[in-house]
């Protein structure tokens, strides 16, 4: 249990990392011009801050064996998927966003580790399940 635990923290951490940079690379590329979202920066910044917080408070509660840890993950890791699938159609219209081997990079190994992470995260819950009286 001890393992499976680990890994998940590892994939989580590695996933927020790999999300963080991504947003600094959408700042880049002016994400919220290219997928046409109101607000400019000021939303973009708030947007991210607003998905941020969590993602880092469930950090905490997977290092303290919260048994909301895991679902912080499958969280964590469906935000990664979507990402990924948002830049495949971005791709798919052909325009030059994100089309550099930094942002490719970044956007793929983000989907390698989001999908670790909804898989090692469902082990997790699945194995804590059987485990009454643990911290939430």
């Amino acid at each position: 249990m001890e393992r499976l635990s680990r890994r998940v923290e590892v994939l989580y951490i590695g996933t927020l990392i790999l999300a963080t940079v991504h947003v600094v690379d959408s700042a880049y590329w002016h994400e919220w011009e290219v997928l046409g979202l109101p607000g400019g920066i000021q939303f973009f910044l708030v947007q991210s801050l607003a998905l941020a917080v969590p993602f880092f408070l469930g950090v905490s509660k997977l290092a303290k064996g919260a048994q909301s840890g895991p679902l912080f993950g499958i969280a964590l890791s469906g935000a990664g998927m979507l990402g990924f699938a948002i830049h495949a159609v971005l791709w798919e219209r052909g325009g030059p966003e994100f089309r550099n081997v930094a942002s490719l990079g970044t956007i793929v190994l983000m989907l390698a580790f989001s999908v670790g992470l909804m898989f090692e995260s469902i082990r997790l819950k699945w194995a804590s399940a059987t485990r009454p009286n643990e911290p939430s």
